[in-house]
């Protein structure tokens, strides 16, 4: 089991270590990225239209943005924290915590009719398995599929995930002294 504190190893991803096994330790990473599947695609579809609705002369238009994102370390990553624990093992082993709850928030401008976003859907809660996936669909008005189709590419985006996840996890070991003193609260256990 995961025991705190974790690690002072210097990464933006949080390394703990194994209460049992010296070789096991369990990496949390610091940020979110888009969901990738096997072939190294990304799990991101943008859609912008526009249209002429019936009866009317001026074109509308908008867009979609669905999305899925991970907490996944890339591999670069990956190869750092295992060299920097060679240190404490000959040859040591990442795993996932144990996550027992969490949720996933999208961070971007306020939905609202008429706005740059006009409604968002998604995942209030990431899966608690593997890589922690999480959906997020949004609908854009004609000015937000605009503007976020220039600014995806930028850094920093106007779109964040933001995760908040509780694993299991072992305190470790420590020394509790407990001093009781004569008042009314060991009055009250002398008489029952």
């Amino acid at each position: 089991m995961l025991v705190l504190p974790e690690l002072p190893l210097g990464f933006a991803s949080s390394v703990y270590a194994d209460d049992a096994d010296p070789r096991v330790f369990y990496v949390v990473p610091a940020v979110p990225r888009i969901r990738t599947d096997d072939q190294g695609g990304r799990a991101l579809v943008f859609y912008k239209y526009r249209s002429v609705p019936p009866g009317e002369t001026e074109a509308t238009g908008g867009g979609f943005l669905e999305f899925q994102t991970e907490l996944a370390l890339d591999d670069a990553e990956r190869d750092r924290i295992l060299q920097a624990l060679r240190s404490r093992a000959a040859d040591p082993v990442l795993s996932t915590p144990v996550y027992l709850d969490g949720t996933a928030e999208l961070v971007t401008f306020t939905p609202a009719p008429g706005g740059l976003v006009e409604a968002i859907e998604g995942s209030a809660h990431p899966s608690l398995f593997g890589d922690n996936a999480a959906a997020f669909a949004l609908t854009l008005s004609r000015d937000g599929a605009v503007l976020l189709w220039d600014q995806l590419r930028e850094s920093p985006s106007p779109v964040a995930v933001r995760y908040q996840l509780s694993m299991l996890a072992r305190l470790p070991a420590g020394k509790v002294h407990v001093w009781l003193r004569p008042g009314p609260l060991r009055d009250a256990w002398d008489q029952v």
